[in-house]
Formats: structure tokens, sequence, C-alpha cells
């Protein structure tokens, strides 16, 4: 069966997030963490384990019953501020700093768990200007980390390029990030403007390419990951102003990679990164919840419902 994720560019955990990621209910939720180091004042920063137990709170009562994944900020900036030697984490070499990648995992679950709440199941590290090589030899290292130090029985994942694979590096799951495509076949470069056409072109040229890696398919722990993000030149995004795609059409471009994959692949896991961009587009809203009295209505399922419930039979 295919599932959907929406996976946070920088961090949100304010109540809106959380009530509009909780209306599409996507089978994974990937949360942007920074280190206990960060300004958890800035909304766009953190969350502490207090600000994380609220949101998860929030997610859950607001009907979320998808799975959770960690996403740290690794890279070497971000590990020199708002991770080594802070909060509960000790001051480490460089070498060591995906230890404190994996103590901070653990903490937050330890919260999450004492609150009754869903933990993380999955945690994601992204290597890219990191302290931390892309290697097989580097991630059984975490995953040792995780099993004999923590006891931690959790799914360990990565991204990078549209070829990357999963097996080579030994890896639970992968996210191939189907953006910067348009070096491989220039047809995906420029400024992508939402129609139905586009989306049939995207859907054949970018599967046209993903079929040529017998590692992405009949995988059901490969999740393409397509963005939301504001930048043409990382083509090809659904993001960019005014070149937002709606609902209506960035699900028929889902629905149309899904049938060209299905007949190669028993497995399609699709989703969205910078979903912040989609989460404030789709609906007429931007996913506020509206008070009267004690009842909270919302207009991103009042006014979208239909779509929504399409979403939630294609998209999940």
């Amino acid at each position: 069966m295919n599932s959907n994720f929406l996976w946070q560019d920088h961090s949100a955990y304010d109540d809106d997030t959380a009530a509009a990621v909780a209306k599409i209910n996507p089978s994974k939720f990937i949360i942007n963490v920074d280190g206990p180091g960060s300004d958890s004042s800035n909304p766009q920063c953190g969350p502490d384990i207090d600000q994380l137990t609220s949101f998860v709170y929030k997610l859950v009562s607001e009907g979320f019953t998808g799975s959770l994944v960690m996403h740290p900020d690794v890279t070497k900036g971000d590990y020199d501020h708002d991770w080594n030697g802070k909060g509960n984490l000790p001051i480490r070499s460089t070498t060591e700093a995906y230890m404190s990648y994996c103590d901070y995992f653990q903490e937050m679950n330890a919260a999450l768990s004492k609150k009754s709440l869903p933990t993380f199941s999955e945690l994601l590290i992204e290597t890219e200007s990191s302290y931390i090589p892309k290697t097989p030899e580097m991630f059984a290292n975490i995953k040792k980390y995780l099993t004999e130090r923590l006891g931690q029985q959790v799914k360990l994942s990565s991204t990078g390029d549209w070829n990357i694979d999963r097996n080579d590096l030994g890896l639970d799951c992968v996210y191939p990030q189907l953006y910067d495509m348009a070096y491989v076949d220039s047809a995906l470069g420029g400024p992508n403007a939402p129609s139905k056409a586009r989306a049939d072109l995207l859907a054949e040229h970018i599967s046209a390419i993903v079929l040529k890696k017998p590692a992405m398919l009949n995988d059901p722990n490969v999740f393409f990951t397509f963005s939301y993000c504001f930048n043409d030149k990382d083509a090809p995004v659904f993001g960019q102003p005014p070149r937002i795609w709606p609902q209506d059409l960035f699900i028929y471009f889902i629905k149309q990679f899904e049938t060209a994959i299905s007949k190669y692949s028993t497995s399609c896991n699709t989703g969205v990164w910078h979903c912040s961009t989609l989460l404030s587009s789709w609906p007429i809203t931007g996913g506020k919840i509206i008070k009267s009295n004690k009842i909270k209505y919302s207009l991103l399922s009042i006014i979208t419902a239909p779509i929504l419930y399409y979403l939630y039979k294609v998209f999940v």
C-alpha cells in the first residue's frame, strides 16, 4: 500500500500548523528539530522538549494518526552552536557528533512517552554540510549506537539526489529528492506553471528517469520527495510564487506519477518537502482555526473537505 508524507524545512510547531497537518493526516510527518541550544523563542527554531510535547498533543487531538520522524538540523554551524555541550548533551569531538543527535532523539522520545504521546519511530539524518559522512560504515555506527547504547529500536533514514541507493548505505528508508533534476532532463527546468499539461509532462519525464534506477522500484521504504520550495533554479518545484500549485493540480500530478511508476513497481510512496508553503497555500484560510464560544470550526475542513477527501484517497 502506498503512503504519503509531509516534511518540514524549518521548524514550525504552532497550533495552526498542527491543525493543518492533522486535517491532511499524512502517513508520516517529518518534524525539523533544532538543537537544545537553539533560540526556542524564535518560532522557526526549536522545538524544545516542552514545545514538542505540546505540538504532538495538538496533532493527536486534532486527529493525526500517522507516524512521526525526527529530522535534526545537523549542519556544522548548527552543531557547534546548538548541539555540542548544549542542554543535557555532553561536549564531543566532531567525529562523534552523531551521538548528540541520537541522545536528543532519545530524550525527546522519553518526554513524549511520559506524556503517553506518540514517539518518533524514525531518525532522518541529512548528511550534507554536516560532520557525518554519507557512508554505510557511518550509518552502521549510528544504528549500533541507537540500539546498543540507547536501546532504541527505530528506523534510520537519509536523503539525497534522485539516485540514492538505500541498500548500498544500509538504511531502513530513503527519501530521493525528485527536484534539481533539470541537469538530467532539460524539459524539467525553468518556471513550473501549474496546469494539467505540465503535470502530465512532469509525471512522464520524472518517472522515465526514476525507472532507470532499479533500486527505486518495488521497495516500500523508498519515499519519492517533491518540493514546495520557492526557487525555480531547483527545478521542478511547486511552491514558487506566483506559480504555487493548488491542491487539485498537485494531486492530479501525483496520481499521474503514481500511474506511470505502478507499471513497473509495486510501491510508490510520495510526499512534499518544505511543506510550510503547501500548508499555507492550499487552505483558503491558511489553516487558521476560527473559534466560536467553546467550538472550533476549521475552514480548512469546511471549505476544502471534498478536495481533502480526494487527497486522502489518492495521496495517502
